[in-house]
């Protein structure tokens, strides 16, 4: 084995700690940045607090801005096409549209003769029978 000169190992071994210590800030300074980036980056969501402060903040933002008046509006020159009297007098002189016969006001009336009486059922004379009843 050859012998080397101590100059040659001394430098040696600067070059390899001066490229180790390089590695190794070059590294840092990489996640330094990627972790400064991140942090500022990130959008958070609002608290509860801070929305129902934007709101507040919103609506005395409306509240202090006046509202504009409208302009008057011209008087009424306009005449109906029809006399309005005469159009409600010819409706109070109208008898009803329609007379239903008594027969079919009755139509749908109860039949005495199928009175419901305590002792029958119910469903005797319904198609149907009621479910909220216990009979």
């Amino acid at each position: 084995m050859k012998s080397r000169s101590q100059s040659a190992v001394v430098l040696t071994y600067f070059g390899v700690l001066a490229t180790a210590l390089s590695v190794i800030a070059i590294g840092l300074t990489a996640v330094v940045k990627a972790s400064a980036s991140l942090s500022n980056g990130a959008v958070r969501d609002k608290t509860l607090l801070e929305l129902q402060l934007e709101s507040s903040r919103e609506i005395r933002r409306a509240l202090a801005t006046p509202v504009a008046q409208p302009a008057r509006l011209p008087p009424i020159t306009a005449r109906p096409a029809h006399n309005l009297r005469e159009a409600a007098a010819a409706q109070a002189r109208k008898p009803p549209q329609v007379i239903l016969p008594p027969e079919a006001m009755n139509a749908m009336a109860m039949d005495p003769s199928h009175a419901y009486s305590p002792g029958q059922s119910s469903s005797a004379y319904y198609a149907v029978r009621d479910r909220h009843t216990s009979y």
